[in-house]
C-alpha cells in the first residue's frame, strides 16, 4: 500500500502547493495551499490518525459550490456526500492504482498506445501564457530534460527542453532557463568517455528542487533529494542521449521543424499504438484503474462470486431458453410432427450445445 500523504483516489491533488485545485473548485482547504485560510497544517498532519468524518470537516470549508450564483443548497448535499464516501475518497492507493506515470517508469514506445505531444502543443496560447502557467505549476520532484548553456564556478545553467514524468510539457521554445549548483551536481556517466565531464550542449536529466514564479527562477538538481522512492529507482538523473528523450517530445520537435502543421487527430492516427486493440487495456493499467476499486459504489468494489458473473449467467440464460425448445419439440414429437420436433430440437442444441434433455430427445427421434 501507498503511504499515507496527500489525498488520494477522487480528491487526489498531486500538486496542492500552488492553489490550483482549490481555485478552480471555489473549495478551501484551511491552509492546505492557495487561498485557504485555516490553521495551516500539513495534509500528513490533519490525514493521519484522522477519521473519514474529521477529514471532512478539517478539508473542506465549503463557501460555495459553483461559483456566485450558485445553488447553495448543493452546499449540505455535498458535505453529506463527502462524509459517507469520506473513507474511499481519502484513502492511500494500492500500488496497482498508482499510475504508471507517477511512477516514472512509463513505456517510451508508440507500441503500447498512441503517444503525442501534450495538448498545449496543438493550442494557440501566446508564450508568455505558457511560461507563466509553467512557473506556478512546476513542483518539486518534477523531472525536466535540459541542455547544458554554460559553466560557472558556482554551477551549471540549463536551457529547458522537456517536462518528463507525470506531465509531459514542450518547453524548448519557451526559452526556460535553469540554475544546479555545484552542490547538487553528480559526476558525467559516459559508457564511452569514463573521463568525460559536463560540457555545453550536453543533454541532462534533473529534478526541480525549487521554483519561484516571482522572479522566474528555477533551481535544480542531479542527487534525486526531491524525488519519490519509485522515481529514484526509474528515472536516472544526469547525463542522457537522445534516445533517452520522451516520445512526445521527439515527435513535438520533429513537428516544429516541419513545414507541414498537422493537428492533433492526424499525429494521433499516424502512431502505431492508437490502432493497437489492446491499447484501451494497457492506459487502463498505465493509469492504475484496471481494478474493481476505483468506484465509489461500494457494491462494486469487491470480488464478485462466480454465480454472478457474466459467463456463468450466459450459461444460465441459454440454459432455460434451450429447456423451452425442447420442451417444444418434445409436445411435437408427442404429435407425431417429426420434422418440427427435430428442428426445435436442434434450435435448443444451437443455443446451449451441452443440454442433457436436447441432446437425449434428438437421439431418441
Amino acid at each position: 500500500m501507498a503511504s499515507i500523504g496527500r489525498p488520494k483516489g477522487i480528491l487526489k491533488n498531486k500538486n496542492p502547493s500552488n492553489g490550483a485545485y482549490a481555485q478552480e473548485s471555489n473549495l478551501d482547504y484551511g491552509g492546505f495551499g492557495g487561498s485557504g485560510t485555516g490553521s495551516g497544517r500539513s495534509w500528513d498532519s490533519v490525514v493521519s490518525g484522522s477519521s473519514s468524518s474529521d477529514m471532512t470537516s478539517s478539508l473542506l470549508n465549503i463557501d460555495s459550490v459553483g461559483g456566485p450564483g450558485s445553488d447553495r443548497s448543493l452546499r449540505p448535499k455535498l458535505l453529506e456526500f463527502v462524509s459517507r464516501k469520506g473513507d474511499m475518497l481519502f484513502r492511500p492507493l494500492g500500488t496497482d492504482e498508482i499510475p504508471i506515470s507517477d511512477r516514472g517508469n512509463q513505456p517510451n514506445t508508440k507500441d503500447h498506445f498512441g503517444i503525442v505531444p501534450s495538448m498545449d502543443f496543438f493550442l494557440r496560447v501566446e508564450n508568455s501564457e505558457r511560461r507563466s502557467h509553467f512557473f506556478h505549476s512546476a513542483q518539486p520532484g518534477e523531472i525536466v530534460l535540459g541542455e547544458l548553456n554554460s559553466k560557472t564556478v558556482s554551477g551549471l545553467y540549463f536551457q529547458l527542453l522537456c517536462l518528463e514524468g507525470g506531465r509531459s510539457l514542450y518547453l524548448e521554445d519557451l526559452g526556460l532557463n535553469a540554475y544546479c549548483p555545484i552542490s547538487q551536481m553528480i559526476p558525467a556517466i559516459d559508457p564511452n568517455n569514463p573521463n568525460r565531464i559536463f560540457s555545453p550542449g550536453d543533454l541532462v536529466r534533473l529534478e526541480i528542487l525549487s521554483v519561484k514564479p516571482e522572479l522566474e527562477k528555477i533551481v535544480v538538481g542531479m542527487k534525486g533529494n526531491a524525488l519519490t522512492l519509485e522515481m529514484k529507482h526509474s528515472a536516472q538523473l544526469g547525463l542522457v542521449f537522445e534516445q533517452d528523450f520522451p516520445l512526445p517530445y521527439k515527435t513535438a520537435a520533429f513537428e516544429r521543424k516541419s513545414k507541414v502543421t498537422k493537428t492533433y487527430e492526424e499525429l494521433l492516427d499516424e502512431c502505431l499504438g492508437f490502432h493497437n486493440p489492446n491499447s484501451v487495456t494497457c492506459l487502463a493499467s498505465a493509469m492504475g484503474i484496471l481494478n474493481n476499486r476505483n468506484t465509489l459504489m461500494t457494491g462494486l468494489r469487491g470480488v464478485f462470486p462466480e454465480n454472478e458473473k457474466g459467463t456463468t449467467l450466459r450459461r444460465v440464460q441459454n440454459g432455460r431458453w434451450a429447456h423451452g425448445s425442447v420442451a417444444e419439440g418434445i409436445r411435437h414429437f408427442k404429435s407425431g410432427n417429426l420434422t418440427e420436433a427435430f428442428q426445435c430440437l436442434n434450435k435448443a442444441l444451437s443455443i446451449d450445445g451441452e443440454n442433457v434433455e436436447g441432446l437425449v430427445a434428438r437421439g431418441a427421434l
